[in-house]
């Protein structure tokens, strides 16, 4: 009995398998099935009816924008982390930089940010007028002590390492500085940032609100009735609309209720 070439047996198989590939093609879902009435119209055969293109009609400006979340673990920047704190912090509080929704950068309080050529050092020129809701003014200082009320190791914060290229960080962290060795702020307009780690993209971190100033009043990151009622740079981000109302109105609904999961309001 004599044997197939091999060759005929491999197209044999190529064959079956082209067979039942095409059994499994792609078809619209569109048929004459369940087509009673001898009309053209096409008529689903199986499954569900095909997806329709949605129409885009262009937003109302204005208005209020309410969004319920879940109690964030806080709104402090010293610990705001998950991702309904960090909405309300970046909400509150203006950093140096703030992203456009497409990543783009722009200037938050510093209108300018410049490395030296090893990108060990960086400069924030930082815009004059910026004022708290306190009434303090934001300068570097603000900065400084921001960050520094966040990296002190008795602040045990949970999202302070986003600051661990800066100079002076783990002394900060073992306990055995006070201070950040590698900011300087004695120019109330400029703040001077020395990076023990050398990162050419440092100024992206500090949109992170563990980046964000802190007035005279903030105290230490322990500070339960700053926690809860802080006072906030949002004045530089939307001027002249209240934006002390609505700091007000956050303190009365986590001051009397800190249990409850309240509703934020952005108002245009």
């Amino acid at each position: 009995m004599s044997k197939k070439p091999v060759w005929l047996r491999a197209a044999v198989c190529v064959t079956a398998a082209g067979l039942a590939l095409a059994g499994c093609a792609k078809k619209e879902n569109t048929g004459s099935g369940g087509n009673q009435s001898g009309g053209n119209q096409a008529q689903p055969s199986a499954g569900w009816p095909e997806t329709q293109e949605a129409s885009i009609v262009k937003g109302k400006q204005g208005g209020t924008f309410r969004l319920g979340i879940t109690e964030p673990t806080a709104i402090d920047p010293f610990n705001a982390q998950e991702s309904e704190g960090i909405n309300i912090t970046q909400y509150l509080y203006t950093g140096l930089i703030r992203v456009n929704p497409d990543g783009s950068v722009k200037d938050g309080v510093a209108k300018s940010w410049t490395p030296n050529d090893d990108c060990s050092e960086w400069t924030f020129d930082l815009k004059t007028g910026t004022k708290f809701t306190n009434g303090d003014e934001v300068t570097s200082q603000s900065f400084k002590t921001g960050w520094e009320r966040e990296a002190v190791k008795s602040a045990a914060s949970e999202v302070a390492y986003h600051m661990e290229p800066i100079k002076g960080f783990k002394e900060l962290q073992a306990g055995t500085a006070t201070t950040f060795s590698g900011v300087d702020a004695s120019d109330p307009a400029k703040l001077k940032v020395t990076l023990a780690d050398k990162d050419c993209e440092f100024y992206l971190r500090t949109f992170h609100p563990v980046f964000s100033p802190m007035p005279k009043n903030a105290g230490a990151a322990d500070n339960k009735a700053f926690n809860t009622c802080p006072s906030v740079t949002a004045c530089s981000r939307w001027p002249a609309r209240g934006c002390t109302t609505r700091a007000s109105s956050w303190c009365a609904t986590t001051t009397t209720a800190p249990a409850t999961r309240p509703t934020w309001t952005r108002s245009s």
